[in-house]
């Protein structure tokens, strides 16, 4: 690939003055990298449709002892052959503090649909609503505008992400390790290495921010992943991440995400620091086969009630 050669020139000059190996090393030093990100890239492209049931657990405990919980179904349902979309996602909301007052619970329902063969536009539904069309836009614009994440990010960005507004998932994933960035390696076994990605801060020197991912060498996918805040006098945590991978049609898959992210809370004019922790099960009900029979991505679906509710149910999904 072009992009490949020229991940070679860029990181020739950073890798040189970063770590002071001679030009032959570090172009050794380069090509295994790229290798090894290439196979990762190839491993998410290898993705051409599925059917996932998507389960988010999210919770945190302010300083101030008000407490968030929050557990998000999502079934999405995606072939990118035939460009066929749907979608449909719950949010239970859960909130209070420590007292023996009851929690304030909300629910929130969403469903998307897009079959470009049948209609140009999206359609989108907000329970109990009626679907409504949305205005007519480009493909990836509509995903990106809706909660149909794009679960090829898991690994290379943290949190749920969605769809690029180009589409083009190999753009996104160059740019993480792209120009101005300095890419480098470090804890690196037979098994397992360590790729840092180093980004200044604008306008602040001796600022920048740290991406370190623990990589599989076998298998092609990050095992873990942590974004640092480096500066000259201290280092601070902003999230990470762990992964769990299963094969599915000869596609690595990640099937469990265990996260955590830092936040603060102002008490009495002082930011206190907190984490929240949050975890995703990921139930692959079918991968590389095609938009499943039996299912429409239509403005009808999105007016069955029963049947969106039911798609959420791993026990009485169709």
């Amino acid at each position: 690939m072009k992009w490949v050669t020229a991940w070679i020139a860029a990181w020739t000059i950073l890798l040189l003055s970063s770590t002071g190996l001679s030009q032959e090393d570090n172009e050794e030093a380069e090509v295994e990298i790229v290798s090894q990100l290439d196979g990762w890239l190839a491993n998410c492209e290898a993705l051409t449709s599925f059917d996932l049931l998507l389960t988010e657990e999210t919770f945190e405990l302010t300083p101030s002892g008000q407490s968030k919980e929050a557990i998000c179904k999502r079934r999405m349902i995606a072939d990118f052959v035939s460009r066929r979309f749907l979608f449909v996602g719950s949010r239970v909301f859960e909130t209070g503090n420590s007292t023996d007052t009851p929690m304030t619970v909300n629910t929130y329902y969403h469903a998307f649909c897009y079959d470009p063969s049948k209609d140009p536009s999206a359609w989108q539904r907000d329970l109990p609503r009626r679907p409504q069309k949305l205005v007519p836009k480009d493909m990836w614009k509509s995903l990106g505008s809706s909660e149909f994440y794009d679960i090829r990010y898991i690994g290379l960005l943290p949190e749920l992400r969605t769809y690029s507004s180009d589409g083009t998932f190999e753009e996104s994933f160059r740019t993480m390790f792209n120009f101005g960035k300095t890419i480098w390696e470090r804890n690196a076994t037979s098994a397992v290495t360590e790729i840092c990605v180093d980004v200044p801060v604008k306008g602040v020197e001796g600022f920048l921010t740290r991406c370190a991912i623990v990589y599989d060498l076998e298998n092609f996918v990050p095992l873990k992943r942590t974004t640092t805040m480096v500066h000259t006098k201290w280092i601070r945590d902003v999230s990470k991440e762990s992964y769990v991978w299963e094969e599915f049609n000869g596609v690595r898959l990640p099937v469990q995400v265990h996260g955590e992210k830092s936040k603060a809370e102002k008490i009495d004019g002082k930011n206190v620091s907190f984490v929240a922790q949050y975890d995703y099960r990921l139930d692959w009900r079918s991968v590389n086969q095609g938009f499943p029979s039996g299912i429409e991505a239509s403005p009808q679906t999105l007016q069955d009630t029963e049947k969106l509710l039911q798609m959420l149910e791993p026990a009485q999904s169709p």
